[in-house]
């Protein structure tokens, strides 16, 4: 470690270093983080996906920039995962959409879906933590990634979090159109992702004062979660929708 009393002396030290010393230098400090902490670096996951993009950074035409994409992707991820953890959903969605950046545009589907699956995330992540914007915006990325590789379940569970996301900013009929479609497909297999559809446009007609119509949404989420049998830390959500219908 160097220790520096001014942060310009620091900058200007940095700067001497040719770009490939850089990268060696961010590289060796990953690895020896992940080392001295256990799991892995598991406390410090953040930090290290830092050095590993700044590797990338240094030199971002060298052969192994596929691979400390990939490992870059993977800390990021570890990173997110442990802010969710310690109750920082802000943190874990800048984390994410770091690592969702890093995968587009992708030319292989398997890199697609992972994107995308990141995306979901951000805007989970964002939306609990408040940033709705950030959220309106992941949402319809990830809709329209599932779309382009004909994944139209995955797409209208996407458009389930654009629509919830259209609600809680008041935007009730842009968020009712957008729901109707989405729920509209995914009631063609129905499975978890139905029922959290349903209950979705429940929540949102109970905010709109269309009471007959919630308790029909309520009671239709209900009934699919006992016919599927569903795990019954999943009815939390559905009876809280109904105490507010």
């Amino acid at each position: 470690q160097y220790g520096f009393v001014q942060t310009l002396f620091r900058q200007v030290a940095y700067e001497t270093l040719s770009r490939r010393e850089r990268k060696a230098r961010h590289l060796a400090v990953a690895d020896h983080l992940a080392r001295a902490f256990s799991d892995e670096g598991e406390e410090v996951a953040e930090v290290i996906a830092q050095h590993v993009l700044d590797a990338l950074a240094a030199v971002p035409d060298d052969p192994d920039v596929p691979e400390l994409r990939k490992r870059a992707v993977t800390a990021l991820t570890r990173a997110a995962e442990r802010a969710k953890r310690t109750g920082a959903p802000a943190v874990a969605a800048r984390a994410l959409r770091t690592a969702a950046d890093l995968l587009l545009p992708g030319s292989e589907e398997d890199t697609d879906m992972e994107a995308a699956g990141l995306l979901e995330r951000v805007g989970h992540f964002a939306s609990e933590s408040g940033e709705l914007q950030e959220a309106e915006a992941a949402f319809p990325e990830a809709q329209a990634v599932y779309e382009r590789r004909g994944q139209v379940r995955a797409a209208a569970r996407a458009a389930t979090g654009v629509g919830n996301t259209l609600r809680r900013q008041g935007r009730h009929e842009d968020g009712r159109t957008v729901l109707k479609a989405a729920l509209q497909a995914l009631l063609a297999e129905p499975d978890a992702d139905t029922i959290q559809a349903l209950d979705t446009v429940a929540t949102l007609e109970t905010f709109a004062a269309n009471v007959e119509e919630a308790q029909r949404l309520s009671t239709e989420a209900f009934r699919l979660a006992q016919a599927l049998g569903v795990p019954q830390s999943s009815y939390v959500r559905l009876f809280l929708t109904q105490a507010m219908v």
